[in-house]
């Protein structure tokens, strides 16, 4: 490297300009007593598994669905389940909202069910399903459906998501 690289000393066999350093050292353990006072040891000597740091988003599940259709809407029917709480469920097709839904006065804050049909366009569509247990965790599941015409001929697919308004309802050429 003709010097460029001061950081490595090939000579030397070391990285770094000096002596490499020392390996960390072991982290101090706790007892899970200290961790949790109120949690006892079992007689056996054993310490008990405690998950201080547990976190996991919303597992989403759905009903099998056709990924190649020849119809403008596919079914979409499924649950999200999270062992606190499902705050909310939405769905995206391509880049536009077509659902959403808070599960804040739900009946079961843990699970929330969900039976829609999406809007298509031609040809590829990205369907994505996302449930949120809070604002900072989310779990979301990406489907991707071709769409075909009528004959089962392939169709191309728009370049822009700017025709969605018009399967959701709305009239040809609003802005949102």
């Amino acid at each position: 490297g003709g010097g460029r690289f001061g950081f490595a000393q090939k000579s030397a066999g070391k990285i770094g300009a000096g002596a490499l350093p020392p390996p960390p050292k072991p982290a101090k353990a706790i007892s899970s007593s200290s961790a949790k006072k109120d949690v006892a040891a079992p007689p056996n000597g054993t310490q008990p598994w405690i998950d201080l740091l547990s976190h996991s988003p919303p597992v989403i599940e759905v009903e099998a669905l056709d990924l190649v259709t020849r119809t403008d809407r596919a079914k979409l029917k499924g649950f999200a389940t999270d062992g606190d709480r499902v705050l909310d469920v939405y769905v995206f097709v391509g880049a536009r909202k077509v659902y959403y839904h808070s599960n804040k006065n739900g009946g079961d804050p843990k699970k929330f069910a969900f039976d829609l049909d999406v809007p298509l366009r031609p040809g590829v569509n990205f369907v994505s399903v996302w449930a949120r247990e809070s604002s900072e965790t989310v779990q979301r599941r990406v489907f991707v459906i071709r769409r075909d015409g009528p004959n089962g001929e392939l169709l191309d697919t728009p370049k822009t998501d700017d025709d969605v308004g018009e399967l959701l309802g709305a009239e040809p050429g609003a802005k949102d």
